[in-house]
């Protein structure tokens, strides 16, 4: 496997990765935004803005990252390769990328997330529903 920075022929992937991984997570939810406003995103949003990361392992996608101003707005694993590394790979990246803080939401619900932050010394320092899918989420941090 290898961490590649973002090449827009996995765009579909990733929205796919992306969308099936929430659903994983978050269980009875109702994804708030379409295939193509998510692809949309991803190509003229984010990949312009932020630094885009892709676990790649013979050219399937098996994960993504996307870091913008020590903050991880995005780290999907594919479900069939949970529990497997990469996401704790992507971890090390962000720190190395950092400058000794980095933040990142996430949802309650997901309990499986959140004992993976909190593995990778994360402290959780608020907790609200500041989001678009209104639910509760838990905002993390590492360093100082």
């Amino acid at each position: 496997m290898n961490i590649i920075t973002y090449l827009p022929e996995y765009a579909a992937q990733i929205v796919n990765l992306w969308r099936a991984s929430k659903r994983h997570a978050l269980g009875d939810y109702k994804e708030v935004h379409s295939t193509a406003d998510m692809l949309h995103y991803l190509t003229a949003v984010m990949c312009l803005e932020e630094a885009v990361y892709l676990a790649i392992n013979d050219d399937k996608l098996l994960g993504f990252m996307a870091l913008k101003d020590n903050w991880i707005n995005q780290l999907y694993i594919d479900i069939n390769y949970l529990n497997q590394g990469i996401g704790s790979q992507f971890m090390q990246l962000a720190k190395q990328k950092s400058d000794g803080v980095l933040q990142l939401y996430c949802f309650e619900r997901n309990e499986a997330a959140c004992q993976f932050y909190q593995k990778h010394e994360f402290k959780a320092t608020e907790f609200g529903t500041d989001n678009e899918e209104g639910l509760p989420d838990i905002l993390y941090k590492w360093g100082d």
